[in-house]
């Protein structure tokens, strides 16, 4: 601001203040305003930082799919577990494929369906 510019300010008053002090407070508070938007913006970044994302679930379910396929096939091999043992383990299983078989169908045919249910959580084959 030119000091001509200033001495205008300083000689308008508006509701018993100079226009100046008037300016000088509206630069306060967008200095302020900036300082809380910069704030905003890095808690932001954390935040996103610390997002899940949908890379992230697929491999948690590529994990689990495999963690789940050695985990039958030495089920399926192991001559000592009784079949009511392998059948109390296999079957739920057995049941949460199903589920996502049929959850996957339904989304692959009509993409316009909302498919939040309990099966969410259900995964893919593991045979």
């Amino acid at each position: 601001m030119t000091p001509e510019i200033e001495n205008v300010l300083k000689e308008t008053i508006v509701e018993g203040k100079n226009l100046c002090q008037i300016y000088s407070q509206w630069v306060e508070a967008g200095i302020a305003l900036g300082d809380v938007e910069r704030q905003r913006i890095r808690i932001s970044e954390k935040a996103d930082e610390n997002a899940i994302t949908l890379g992230d679930v697929q491999r948690s379910r590529f994990l689990w799919v495999r963690t789940m396929s050695v985990l039958t096939t030495l089920i399926e091999l192991d001559p000592n577990i009784p079949e009511e043992i392998q059948v109390q383990i296999l079957q739920p299983l057995k049941k949460a494929e199903e589920r996502y078989s049929r959850k996957k169908s339904i989304t692959d045919t009509d993409t316009d369906t909302d498919t939040d249910s309990e099966d969410d959580d259900a995964i893919p084959s593991v045979g």
